[in-house]
């Protein structure tokens, strides 16, 4: 689902790509699937931006930069410094950085 939801945001469908990574995001959190919940925040919040929904895109913000904070007390500094080096997860977190400096 999360990939999908990328592959709509990508195809200019935000509302359905919103709509599919909230949907993925309730599944992760239902699952403690951390890792992939605050991304799926996170493209929730890129969706939001496309649709010109600023106060929504904050709480989505808020909620991916939650959600990595959760990721980090679960696993340990060290662990989620290795996740971070990941290129998928280093991309996404620009991006999540990138949005949080506009919304502030």
């Amino acid at each position: 689902m999360l990939t999908y939801a990328e592959a709509l945001l990508e195809n200019n469908d935000p509302t359905k790509a919103r709509e599919t990574a909230l949907e993925a995001q309730k599944r992760f959190a239902e699952s403690k699937q951390v890792d992939s919940e605050w991304q799926a925040w996170l493209i929730a919040a890129q969706a939001s931006q496309k649709l010109k929904d600023d106060s929504t895109v904050r709480n989505q913000v808020s909620e991916a930069n939650r959600a990595l904070s959760a990721l980090e007390e679960k696993w340990g500094r060290n662990e989620f410094a290795l996740y971070f080096q990941r290129p998928d997860v280093t991309r996404r977190r620009k991006i999540l950085e990138d949005l949080t400096s506009v919304i502030e």
